[in-house]
C-alpha cells in the first residue's frame, strides 16, 4: 500500500475524515443528551414546585375547615373532605368561597358539592400514606406552623 493508498482510497474516505465524523457526531450525541437531562431536571423542578404549592394549599384547606394545623401530613391523605362554592352578596361586592359541607347538608340543602376526595387527591404517597415529591422523598413538615417544604437536597429551601 502506498501513501497516496492511505490518503484516499479509490473514491473512498480517508481514515482522517473518517475519524472526524465519528467524533463530530459524538460530540452532538453528548450535547443532545447533556440538553436532555438539563430539560428533564427542570422539569422536575417544576412539578415540585407544583406539588408544594398544592400540598400548602391543602394544609391550609384543612386549617380552615378544622380550625387547626394537621397533625401530619399523612392525615391529609387519610381525611376527606366535601367543599361547595358559596356566593355571599352584599352592597357593592360579590364574594364567592369554597366552604366545607357535610354530606346531611349537601343533600338537604340541595347543594353542588365542588369537591369531595381527601386533601392530597391525586399526589403521590408512599407506603405508608405520606406525600412524595418527584425525587420520590417524603415533604418535611412543621405541624406547630404549618410550614411545608422538600427534604430533597438543594430544595429544602424552597
Amino acid at each position: 500500500m502506498s501513501a497516496a493508498g492511505l490518503m484516499r482510497d479509490e473514491g473512498g474516505r480517508t481514515l482522517l475524515e473518517t475519524l472526524l465524523v465519528i467524533i463530530m457526531v459524538g460530540t452532538f450525541f453528548f450535547i443532545s443528551i447533556e440538553r436532555y437531562i438539563s430539560s428533564a431536571r427542570g422539569a422536575q423542578e417544576m412539578a415540585l414546585r407544583v406539588e408544594l404549592s398544592n400540598l400548602r394549599t391543602a394544609v391550609s384547606i384543612y386549617t380552615m375547615t378544622k380550625g387547626a394545623f394537621p397533625e401530619s401530613l399523612r392525615d391529609l391523605g387519610k381525611q376527606k373532605v366535601s367543599l361547595t362554592r358559596h356566593r355571599m352578596l352584599g352592597p357593592g361586592y360579590e364574594i364567592e368561597a369554597l366552604m366545607e359541607i357535610n354530606e346531611v347538608d349537601a343533600v338537604e340543602e340541595e347543594l353542588e358539592v365542588e369537591m369531595r376526595d381527601s386533601y392530597l387527591m391525586g399526589m403521590m404517597q408512599d407506603e405508608h400514606g405520606y406525600p412524595t415529591d418527584v425525587f420520590k422523598n417524603r415533604f418535611d413538615y412543621d405541624p406547630a406552623t404549618g410550614r411545608v417544604h422538600s427534604s430533597t437536597a438543594g430544595y429544602k429551601s424552597w
